[in-house]
């Protein structure tokens, strides 16, 4: 139960400490092998390096990786805030303060906040994305039929982001597009996404003290898929209905 802002901050902060210079906003274009290193080319600048590594996951991008982007799809995730809750509220809703999800091929996601007093709560609003207050709405509703308790309360936040995921829901990395790779947290990003760096930095170094297991030779492409994501509102109503059969079953 991380505050993952916090966590970004302090890596980023950590990383300056040690030496390493930080740009935002530049996009990357291209990168070229060149000299027995790279060049990469930005919309802010050119940079050379010896060696790339892409770590992108959701945010995969088919300017500069091509073929890396045909095999992650990013999906949005959307998450409300509660305004904040009674104490004895948040003690009955989630007892221990724990982080929660569930068993559904369609889940939803939640937790209370880092400092206790709001419910944060996530889930696809639909088959078809749509903007944040839109989604919040259809967020809410979901978040009701789970605890109607909840009903008097407001909605103060409204966010969303992209998670990447594979065809088989596990991460790979290797070489490819001019460049290291280790991309597929699935939507588990914070702490495997934070584990693949380490191990990826490790191989960089050649300090690596046994192959990773996300080091797989074969990362299959998506059929028919050239990095932009039309099949997934298809894939949601798929989940909804078997989830769906599969309550009636129950």
């Amino acid at each position: 139960g991380v505050h993952p802002g916090k966590y970004n901050k302090a890596l980023r902060d950590l990383a300056r400490q040690l030496g390493a210079t930080l740009f935002s906003h530049a996009r990357v274009t291209a990168i070229t092998p060149r000299d027995g290193g790279k060049v990469v080319n930005t919309e802010r600048g050119t940079i050379t390096a010896q060696e790339v590594l892409v770590l992108t996951n959701g945010y995969t991008d088919t300017l500069a990786t091509p073929n890396l982007a045909k095999r992650i799809v990013p999906v949005k995730s959307y998450q409300i805030a509660t305004e904040p809750l009674p104490p004895e509220l948040m003690a009955k809703l989630i007892p221990g303060g724990r982080m929660i999800t569930d068993s559904r091929r369609d889940l939803i996601y939640t937790r209370p906040s880092p400092d206790g007093t709001r419910l944060l709560f996530g889930s696809r609003p639909g088959m078809m994305d749509c903007d944040d207050k839109t989604a919040a709405i259809k967020i809410r509703e979901r978040m009701l039929a789970i605890w109607p308790e909840l009903a008097g309360y407001k909605i103060s936040h409204a966010w969303s982001g992209y998670v990447g995921m594979t065809h088989d829901k596990t991460a790979y990395a290797g070489v490819m597009d001019n460049a290291r790779f280790a991309v597929g947290c699935n939507g588990n990003g914070v702490a495997l996404m934070s584990w693949l760096g380490y191990r990826t930095a490790q191989k960089v170094l050649g300090t690596e003290p046994r192959p990773l297991s996300f080091d797989r030779p074969t990362f299959k492409r998506i059929p028919l898929y050239d990095g932009r994501p039309w099949f997934v509102p298809f894939v949601s109503g798929w989940y909804r209905l078997r989830d769906a059969v599969d309550k009636r079953l129950d």
